[in-house]
């Protein structure tokens, strides 16, 4: 195992690593120099033969390059993470896609990805690495972040013994960094300022700044832990198992198994070459946080080999540039066509003749001389067909090298489109590799972000989560909420529940799928006028015309309403909205039926009736209590107030009576109240029975799925609640209770 705390180790297996790639390092700078630097696409050998003759560049191998990164920049690269073990879950995993997403979103990742996929097409290899950052200067949170590697060819050297093309199985990777002496000073105060190797054997440009260069070394260190299978089939770790261990015993719950589990934690420490600049740091990564792509690449004797676009196009490229440039020198160099003739023809035209080249004149005399020939034409230069059979064919070299196909090849310019298509899928199968390798580079780059993730997010905190389609939402992680369920405390939205895995797909960018989106529906509904009717929320969405979102989400607002977008396809959102909606419609009163209005009306009346004589009564009892009072005042004999006396015991009698018969009423009215609901009950039973004949009758087309049993059954089912409502007529029984009272109140 290294020794990752001994300088001079370190600095060794950075010499062995640069040694190993010296070869196709090299190579890999020159197709760098092929297409950046000037004269870059000439040998050196022949520029010094050619000396002052003519050298002319016919750049055909970056418009390829540009073509094929062209090409991976308008695809899009689609992260998904998937549920893969333990408590994982459907939900938790969406949050992990939303945030990886919105991390790629913040660190402007298709940037990164462009860059490094251009330079990996040109040289075969680049890359970038993940990294961690405070959200803001004064806060405690950090987010993950996908930053670029400038220059990675000369900067980034991996262990040699692994094999991945991600490098996933690499126990270290050392990344050196260009500082001015200003900024070296500035972070590393006691350093010595002298420079880490980076083995370039020599300098292309010159008239550079000066720089330190200081390495950075990542390297695992493993860490054993403890794991515990419970009786319940949880599975915990020594840390987790600890804090809970008795609420769990309390519970009955036991280990059953355990095992030792090593972890890889990524360290880190800063060098230069001199020795150490810091101490070592403890990374939140398990994985090397440096994620390369390659072009091409294999093992072969146990040598990794890659290579890009370029290498294999130079040579043409520059038999190209050769035969052009011989081709124009002699073009140049050979004498131009001319007329002869002698001195006596030409005089008294001299003017004319001297300037046949350039004037318009249709036609041009001489003197004709009996011993003369007449003038006569001499041509110039022949074009050299040997240099321009030999540029033609280093040009198709360079075109059918790279799968490149001209879209009119084959059929000429009148071919038809799928024609066309077919030549233009040949050309990009030749190119899927780069996608492939591309593909390959962002997977990992999920793996990373998502075994880091719970160690940064660590902590209940809201963060962004993007969609697929640019929007975002706000969600709170670690969220401790009471579950009624289980009585506990439960966490919501925990990124360390569950095992969950990465893939990466490629496909058109989200752009050109929306438009395809739209002319597939425009198809689909010129045969199927209600498919748009059923998805013109989608069909306005994706619409990029302003404002055109408006009424995208007021269309949906309706269809969510209405019912019409299934409950799977719904937001979290909108889910909420639909069940606050029916909550609240549930809590309102049901519409009456016509039978019940007609009861409601009938018990309103009667309740009515009843208000009316108790205010009669009333009324009359004050009247007869004044009547009492006057004859009590006037009363001054013994008969008198024997009088007085019975009539107040009358007065006593009566109110008695009165409240017995208020007491019959309420109870009649109670009784018609119960009976008007079992009315009700029959009614609505006898309804529901009649709709689902009526259902069967329509579906199946005939009448003999109702009996005659079955419908003399209903009959009397219907004679039934007829005679029920016939009976209770609580407005005559009220009446006749009012009339009672109003009898026995009157003196």
């Amino acid at each position: 195992m290294a020794d990752y705390t001994n300088h001079a180790d370190i600095l060794a297996m950075l010499s062995d690593a640069q040694s190993a790639d010296e070869d196709i390092r090299e190579t890999a700078r020159e197709c760098h120099h092929f297409i950046d630097k000037e004269d870059g696409q000439w040998d050196p050998g022949i520029i010094e033969q050619m000396d002052d003759r003519p050298r002319f560049t016919f750049d055909h191998v970056s418009g390829l390059v540009d073509d094929i990164a062209g090409e991976l920049s308008s695809s899009e690269f689609s992260i998904k993470i998937r549920p893969s073990g333990g408590d994982a879950s459907d939900d938790i995993a969406k949050t992990y896609d939303g945030l990886i997403r919105n991390i790629q979103n913040i660190s402007n990742a298709t940037n990164v990805y462009d860059a490094a996929a251009k330079n990996m097409i040109t040289c075969g290899m680049d890359g970038w690495r993940v990294t961690t950052d405070w959200v803001q200067s004064d806060s405690f949170d950090q987010d993950l972040l996908i930053t670029p590697i400038s220059n990675y060819l000369d900067r980034v050297w991996f262990d040699a013994g692994s094999e991945l093309q991600d490098k996933s199985d690499a126990n270290w990777c050392i990344v050196l960094q260009a500082m001015t002496p200003a900024a070296y000073a500035d972070r590393f105060p006691e350093g010595s300022k002298m420079s880490v190797s980076d083995n370039r054997q020599e300098t292309v440009y010159s008239d550079k700044a000066e720089f330190i260069t200081v390495g950075e070394i990542l390297y695992k260190k493993k860490v054993s832990t403890k794991l515990f299978k419970m009786s319940n089939e949880a599975v915990y770790t020594e840390e987790d198992l600890e804090p809970i261990k008795n609420e769990l015993e309390d519970a009955g719950v036991t280990v059953t198994r355990e095992r030792t589990k090593k972890i890889d934690h990524v360290h880190s420490r800063f060098f230069d070459g001199s020795g150490w600049l810091e101490p070592e740091k403890e990374t939140v990564f398990e994985w090397l946080p440096v994620v390369p792509i390659y072009a091409n690449f294999k093992i072969t004797e146990n040598k990794t080999i890659w290579r890009g676009e370029v290498q294999k196009k130079m040579d043409a490229q520059r038999v190209y540039n050769y035969a052009k440039s011989r081709e124009i020198e002699e073009g140049a160099l050979a004498p131009r066509g001319k007329y002869w003739m002698s001195e006596e023809q030409a005089i008294g035209h001299e003017d004319t003749l001297e300037t046949m080249n350039t004037n318009a004149d249709a036609v041009q005399f001489y003197n004709p001389q009996a011993d003369q020939p007449p003038p006569f034409w001499q041509g110039g230069a022949q074009v050299n067909q040997g240099l321009q059979v030999t540029a033609a064919d280093a040009r198709q070299d360079i075109k059918t090298g790279s799968g490149q196909v001209d879209p009119n090849m084959g059929g000429g310019m009148f071919q038809s489109g799928e024609a066309t298509r077919l030549l233009q899928n040949k050309a990009d199968t030749g190119n899927i590799k780069y996608s492939k390798a591309v593909a390959v580079g962002i997977c990992h780059t999920a793996r990373i972000l998502m075994n880091a993730a719970p160690k940064v997010y660590d902590a209940k905190r809201q963060v962004r989560v993007a969609g697929e389609d640019g929007s975002f939402e706000m969600v709170i992680l670690n969220e401790q909420i009471f579950d009624q369920d289980s009585g506990e405390m439960v966490s919501i939205n925990d990124l360390n529940q569950g095992v969950y895995d990465a893939t990466c797909d490629v496909g058109p960018a989200f752009k050109n799928r929306k438009q395809e989106t739209i002319d597939q529906m425009l198809k689909l509904a010129a045969v199927a006028p209600e498919v748009m009717g059923m998805g013109l929320d989608v069909f306005l969405s994706s619409s990029d015309a302003p404002k055109i979102n408006v009424l995208a989400e007021r269309v949906r607002a309706g269809m969510v309403k209405s019912g019409a977008i299934p409950e799977d396809q719904l937001t979290e959102a909108e889910k909420e909205q639909l069940q606050a909606a029916q909550q609240a419609a549930s809590q309102q009163p049901a519409e009456p039926t016509p039978e019940e209005k007609i009861g409601q009306a009938e018990l309103q009346k009667a309740q009515a009736d009843v208000a009316d004589t108790q205010s009669i009564i009333e009324d009359r009892n004050k009247r007869f209590e004044l009547d009492v009072e006057k004859t009590k005042i006037d009363a001054e004999d013994s008969d008198q107030k024997l009088q007085l006396d019975m009539q107040k015991i009358q007065l006593e009698n009566r109110k008695l009576d009165q409240a017995e018969n208020m007491n019959n009423l309420k109870a009649n009215q109670q009784q018609f109240t119960q009976q008007q609901s079992q009315i009700d009950l029959l009614m609505k039973e006898l309804k529901n029975n009649a709709d689902v004949l009526k259902t069967l009758k329509d579906a199946m087309g005939v009448d003999a799925i109702v009996g005659p049993a079955t419908t003399e059954a209903y009959a009397q089912q219907a004679e039934m609640v007829t005679e029920s409502q016939e009976q209770i007529n609580p407005n005559i029984e009220i009446e006749s209770y009012s009339q009672n009272l109003l009898d026995n109140g009157v003196s």
